[in-house]
């Protein structure tokens, strides 16, 4: 059951963010292989639901740094990097300071819900800006 559901689910965000990354906006596709991936902004396995405006696409590399909370996006769309730790050397987020705003779906109904956003920045982004990893 949760194959075809997360199934259906990719492929309607996918076709809603024309199959490119909400953040970079790369599109790769390949006949029927994608490379975006439809991210829950709010984590099944946290009750968060499985609906379109709790995901975003992302590329991988978008989806692990949004997962890892290096990057979150406020209700409208504003990017935010977490700040990696002072004189850190093995910390690296440049690659996410030069993306300002997400690219959102252009119906309001499929846009990203601003209490799924709120939840990302509170438990994942803001939980770790302590500097240490979550």
């Amino acid at each position: 059951m949760r194959v075809v559901r997360d199934r259906a689910l990719r492929r309607v965000v996918l076709n809603l963010y024309d199959y490119a990354c909400a953040l970079c906006r790369t599109r790769l596709r390949w006949d029927n292989k994608v490379e975006a991936q439809a991210a829950h902004i709010k984590p099944r396995a946290l009750l968060g639901a499985d609906d379109v405006r709790n995901a975003l696409a992302l590329c991988g590399a978008h989806h692990w740094a949004f997962d890892l909370g290096l990057w979150t996006a406020t209700d409208d769309g504003l990017v935010r990097v977490r700040e990696p730790p002072a004189a850190e050397p093995s910390y690296e987020v440049r690659a996410l300071g030069e993306f300002s705003r997400l690219w959102r779906p252009t119906r309001d109904s499929a846009r990203p819900h601003a209490e799924a956003l709120e939840w990302h920045r509170v438990n994942v982004f803001e939980q770790g800006q302590n500097g240490g990893e979550q």
